[in-house]
């Protein structure tokens, strides 16, 4: 209307009726306001695409309709007829905008090349009646471009492959072409950057050939999945590029991965993709107070300046792949999942979403004690681990002690348990994991050098038991059987103790050990075996000794007897001592008759069974037989006396006497005492011979620890095994 006004004008003008600088008039009818070209609507693209328009003439009707046209101006009403086409699927969407399809009647140039076409818009599709309220609007009709991949990663740095259709030969026959990518309810401009819509130029654009380009995605092409853009290729870049083709970008967003999903307040997290999602921007980021499952994000598609329920967080970009968010203090424990937004800026409505995760804030761990705290470098001890805030399911905690994993079994929220690993010797940290964050407990677990010992137990008559014994650092130590040289396996009452401690030199009585295993074969680092021998104790000179040592008298005066305590200025007494009578001879005081050692404390006191009178002996004996009376066949197994010569006490006592085998000893005893069976066969007939019948065993019955000792050389340092559990060893009566 508004062109064949102007003509009409322009017919006025030609025809004399203005002149100069005269306006005439015209009065009568007032004529209906005229229809401007629309101010906003997609600019080109190809049949079948949606085309959006605004900045029509305000329309009060319910409908609209639109035609395409190849002449430069609009019917006045609604008109369908050649050259005019009508749109598709015109919609009013305000009521000075709407949106229609391209109609697929609509044609190219010969070759497949842009053509112009113009849009008109009408209030409504009643054929000459409905006026136009936007007026002659270019349009240019392209090619439908393929693109691929037809998606990619939000954020931009993806590459393009743009190709013209089959039908085109020379579609991009330009030496620098441009693309752009733009909103897809804009879409492309008529040319290169134009203002509305804003687009926004590729990182990069590469001619292929006529028919291809590659543009990589630049930053800024963002938010939520499937976001469309609309992927304009010109001429060139600038106001002379003329569009060439259209085609369709959508968007997703990145699967990321978090570096946790639960931990503290005000903790950092990563976000990481396998694309490079933050190319070309420093990405701003909020999070969303808690949705509404624990899988669904609620981050809006774009930037909201921060509300309530919208809270700005501190981000820092790693990488293209990677960004730290660190949770603000509105992120309180209990209330998550928050969601957490990471957008291309933080201008309210226009930063796009890149990539969206999720973080519940909850209490970390802590540790307090582990129980017991030491054990054996082999392994294999339960220990019981308490603190606070510990998940209960099984799997949620990683633990390494000394760096080594533990296998946890959790069993409430303040304690779990687990079996130590190997090790090497020394002091360990705990570390778990949990997700809610980690706890570190320094010297939490001792590795000692502790053994483990089987079998722990052996009858004290055995003369070479073998014994499997494990621990760490055999292999740096040099056995032998001689006495004070090289490394031992002890068995020692209590607890080694090194000879500077001890009161004689040269003495290993005085040191606890009571028993060698000798023959030590080493199997491995951790591992070694070797014959106990317990019918020989050790000796002051540290060798073993004959299983009758005989009776030996007492040194150093005065000898003091108060109750059942008997003591002397020199050392007497040795662990062997335990079962041997004592008897008192001269000076004041007694000692009880048939008294028997029952402790030693020290190498200077010992306890007797029984109390004596209290004074000064002027010295004692220490037994260690008595003598009886026996008969017995050559090679036979038993000896024969009047009744009541042996107890079941003589059972594993050692015998000895002419016709006896060395280390023979007492099997059994019958009822009336008058027969004791031999371990061994005699050797000689024996008539009313003098047997001596031991009164205790070379090493005593009782619980001992096998220890390994580096040197046992007195005058040298030495490094032992501790005790343990694993190392106690029992001497059982036979």
């Amino acid at each position: 209307m508004r062109n064949s006004l102007q003509r009409r004008r322009t017919r006025l003008l030609g025809a004399g009726l203005v002149t100069g600088a005269v306006v005439v008039a015209i009065t009568g009818t007032q004529l209906p306001a005229l229809a401007a070209p629309l101010a906003n609507m997609t600019g080109g693209g190809p049949t079948g695409s949606t085309v959006y328009a605004a900045g029509m003439t305000a329309n009060a009707n319910a409908t609209i309709g639109a035609i395409f046209t190849t002449a430069t101006s609009c019917p006045s009403t609604y008109n369908t007829t050649a050259p005019n086409v009508a749109a598709g699927s015109p919609t009013k969407l305000s009521s000075t905008s709407g949106s229609f399809t391209v109609p697929t009647t609509l044609t190219l140039n010969t070759g497949g090349l842009p053509k112009t076409y113009y849009v008109c818009v009408y209030n409504g599709t009643t054929v000459g009646t409905s006026s136009v309220i936007g007026d002659a609007t270019p349009f240019a009709l392209t090619p439908a471009a393929t693109l691929t991949p037809t998606s990619g990663a939000s954020g931009g740095g993806n590459t393009v492959t743009i190709n013209a259709p089959a039908t085109s030969t020379t579609l991009f026959s330009t030496t620098a072409p441009y693309v752009a990518f733009a909103s897809s309810t804009t879409g492309c401009g008529q040319v290169a950057n134009d203002s509305a819509p804003a687009n926004i130029a590729a990182t990069s654009t590469t001619k292929v050939s006529a028919t291809q380009l590659t543009a990589v995605v630049p930053p800024g092409v963002g938010g939520p999945n499937n976001t469309s853009f609309a992927v304009c290729a010109y001429t060139e870049s600038g106001g002379s590029g003329t569009l060439l083709a259209v085609g369709s970008y959508s968007v997703t967003l990145p699967a990321v991965t978090q570096s946790s999903t639960v931990g503290p307040e005000l903790a950092s997290v990563t976000l990481t993709a396998t694309s490079a999602f933050l190319t070309g921007i420093t990405p701003a980021a909020e999070v969303v107070a808690p949705a509404t499952t624990t899988t669904t994000t609620a981050c809006p598609a774009l930037y909201t300046t921060p509300t309530s329920d919208i809270v700005s967080a501190t981000v820092r970009k790693i990488s293209n792949y990677k960004a730290a968010v660190t949770m603000p203090s509105d992120v309180d424990e209990g209330e998550g999942p928050w969601s957490i937004c990471l957008y291309t800026e933080a201008t309210n409505a226009v930063g796009k979403l890149l990539a969206a995760g999720q973080y519940a804030a909850a209490a970390v761990p802590t540790l307090a004690t582990v129980s017991p705290s030491s054990g054996t470098p082999l392994g294999g001890s339960q220990i019981t681990i308490k603190g606070a805030n510990l998940p209960t399911t099984a799997g949620s905690i990683t633990a390494n002690l000394g760096g080594t994993p533990l296998v946890v079994t959790p069993v409430n929220e303040t304690t779990f348990t687990a079996v130590t690993p190997q090790n090497s010797l020394g002091s360990k940290a705990l570390t778990i994991s949990t997700a809610t964050g980690t706890a570190t407990l320094p010297g939490a677990f001792t590795y000692v050098n502790s053994l483990a010992v089987a079998p722990n137990t052996a009858p004290n008559t055995a003369t070479a038991q073998d014994i499997d014994v494990q621990g760490t650092g055999f292999l740096e130590y040099t056995f032998a059987n001689t006495a004070n040289v090289s490394a031992h396996v002890y068995l020692v009452a209590g607890r080694w103790v090194g000879t500077e401690h001890a009161t004689i030199s040269e003495s290993r009585a005085n040191v606890n050990a009571v028993a060698d295993c000798l023959n030590v074969l080493v199997i491995s680092d951790n591992e070694l075996v070797c014959a106990l021998d317990l019918a020989h104790a050790l000796g002051a000179d540290g060798a073993p000794t004959d299983n009758d040592d005989g009776s030996r008298s007492a040194t150093g005066t005065p000898t003091t007897v108060v109750g059942t305590t008997i003591s002397a200025t020199d050392a007497n007494f040795t662990r062997a001592d335990i079962g041997k009578p004592v008897t008192a001879t001269g000076g004041t005081g007694t000692v009880a008759a048939n008294a028997v050692i029952v402790q030693v404390i020290d190498e200077t006191t010992a306890i007797m069974s029984a109390a004596g009178t209290a004074g000064n002996p002027t010295s004692f004996t220490i037994g260690s037989t008595r003598n009886v009376t026996a008969n017995a066949d050559d090679d036979a197994t038993s000896l024969t006396a009047a009744p009541g010569t042996f107890t079941t006490a003589d059972v594993g006592k050692y015998v000895s006497g002419t016709g006896v085998e060395a280390d023979s000893f007492i099997t059994g005893v019958n009822e009336s005492g008058s027969t004791a069976t031999l371990s061994l066969a005699t050797t000689a007939a024996i008539n009313a011979g003098t047997i001596a019948v031991k009164t205790s065993n070379a090493v005593p019955s009782g619980a001992y620890n096998v220890t390994v000792v580096s040197d046992a050389d007195p005058d040298n340092a030495s490094v032992a095994s501790v005790t343990s559990s694993g190392s106690t060893f029992t001497v059982a009566p036979f």
